[in-house]
């Protein structure tokens, strides 16, 4: 058992400390981590409470300090993961095809090899070229940011019923879990990208004429922008911005 198991330091997500003492068998569960960047660390301090973890980096020691920080096994070759039952991708999509076929090499059979790049799936030559294993692509669609703090993740899972149900085990620590088409995920999340990014665009050039401190633009923008639509998608804006919201709807043509 690992010896993090019962210990969860902050600011790791809720949907671990729920979790926490749910499945113990499944702590016996080695799951490989490939990529440790912003939402690479999520996942790894998402799981470490409920699954034994090996991290591997290809290009950094990033790998190896979180696995110091998490208690859990670090590896620097793609060979290290050949234990792993389930092994995560976590890598920018023009990597996904080389670094899946790295990992492949070494695994046992039916391993379950899962990518998790928003934009890049895995093609039927390299599923052909390992038919040993299973690849299955998974996306995650949420902000790294934000999950570590709390926010939940909306995981969605192209894969057979089968496959489907420890997946859903695992990711389900994360968020949300759906087993269906992934492809439409990039979409979304370029969408919801897209007007995050010119929102604040926005507010930062409607602000430019005032000359303001930087860190009051910031609470304006981070605190205020992002905080209202945060309420406004819950049902929990004050009078105020129920009004401004009201407002904006009747422009835009929004139906009650």
């Amino acid at each position: 058992m690992p010896s993090s198991f019962f210990v969860l330091e902050k600011p790791y997500n809720v949907y671990c400390l729920k979790s926490q003492f749910q499945n113990i068998r499944s702590a016996y569960m080695r799951i490989g981590i490939v990529g440790t960047g912003r939402m690479g660390s999520v996942i790894s301090k998402c799981l470490v409470s409920n699954y034994t973890l090996t991290l591997y980096n290809r290009s950094s020691q990033r790998a190896k300090v979180l696995a110091d920080e998490l208690k859990a096994q670090y590896v620097d070759e793609p060979l290290g993961l050949s234990t792993c039952e389930v092994i995560l991708l976590s890598v920018p999509a023009d990597q996904i095809a080389t670094v899946a076929a790295e990992v492949a090499a070494f695994c046992k059979t039916d391993t379950i090899i899962v990518n998790t790049a928003t934009k890049a799936f895995i093609s039927t030559e390299l599923r052909s070229r390992h038919p040993h294993v299973y690849f299955v692509d998974a996306k995650i669609i949420g902000h790294a940011g934000s999950m570590e703090f709390g926010q939940s993740a909306y995981v969605i899972i192209d894969t057979s019923e089968k496959l489907f149900k420890p997946l859903k085990n695992i990711f389900s620590l994360i968020g949300t879990v759906e087993r269906g088409d992934s492809k439409l995920a990039p979409t979304l999340s370029t969408l919801a990208t897209e007007v995050g990014i010119r929102a604040a665009v926005l507010l930062k050039s409607e602000l430019a004429p005032y000359h303001l401190a930087p860190e009051l633009e910031k609470v304006l923008i981070e605190s205020i922008g992002a905080g209202t639509m945060k309420a406004y998608i819950n049902g929990d804006l004050g009078h105020f911005g129920q009004e401004i919201a009201r407002r904006i709807e009747a422009e835009i043509g929004v139906e009650e």
